[in-house]
């Protein structure tokens, strides 16, 4: 007489393929149908004021006399910002940094003097003053301007319009595709935002007003880019 495993062996031979066949079938046809579709959209504003990031430094034989010329290019920066009318709270000056100037040269240091660094930040909200701003600053050699950028105070407001646009995008595209399958789009299933904040802002272009033979300052638009990948539900 043969034993319990040996007839249970031998059902499970004799059970027919297609029968394994037909529950994979089955369970693949209840599948969930989706489409996915990858959309972007622009939001686009004037800056609110422009930044300057300056440097003024001076090397010298003595701590002194750098300090001196760093101190002296200050003053002349704040006076010439006076002249024109530029408040001197728009500026954020840092405190004096002095240290020995050393400079590789044939692969040794060589002492050059003594600098003192002062940076600052400088903000303004007139562009029609840019031009003059500009002229002082590079007037002066000690001072060097390390960055300037153009930026708003509403990068969070078009962020959010980028998004809420691309949205839209992504669901038209989705309704054009299931329309011409013979099916309609459905519930939302799952929303990706492809692009980083960090990467989301930059200035698109600068442009000058040049009516009535004069230039007005720089005009330049900020741009948001928001990118997102969406999956609707399908249904007849």
């Amino acid at each position: 007489m043969r034993s319990l495993p040996c007839l249970l062996s031998l059902l499970l031979l004799l059970t027919p393929l297609h029968a394994v066949d037909a529950k994979t079938l089955t369970l693949a046809s209840v599948d969930q149908r989706t489409v996915t579709v990858d959309a972007s959209a622009v939001a686009k504003a004037m800056p609110d004021k422009i930044e300057w990031h300056l440097q003024i430094k001076s090397v010298q034989p003595t701590v002194k006399q750098s300090r001196a010329d760093v101190d002296a290019a200050l003053q002349r920066l704040l006076a010439a910002l006076k002249n024109a009318g530029i408040p001197e709270k728009t500026l954020v000056v840092s405190d004096v940094e002095q240290g020995r100037e050393r400079e590789m040269t044939d692969r040794q240091w060589i002492f050059k003097g003594f600098f003192s660094i002062s940076t600052i930040r400088l903000s303004l909200t007139n562009f029609r003053l840019v031009d003059r701003v500009q002229s002082e600053i590079l007037a002066d050699d000690l001072i060097t301007v390390q960055s300037m950028e153009q930026v708003t105070e509403h990068k969070g407001e078009l962020r959010q319009q980028a998004l809420a646009d691309a949205a839209g995008v992504a669901r038209k595209k989705a309704e054009i595709l299931a329309t011409s399958l013979g099916a309609k789009v459905g519930d939302v299933l799952q929303i990706v935002e492809t692009s980083g904040e960090g990467n989301g802002l930059v200035t698109e272009q600068f442009l000058r007003d040049t009516s009535a033979g004069k230039s007005e300052g720089l005009v330049s638009e900020i741009t948001v880019r928001a990118a997102i990948s969406v999956t609707f539900e399908l249904v007849k």
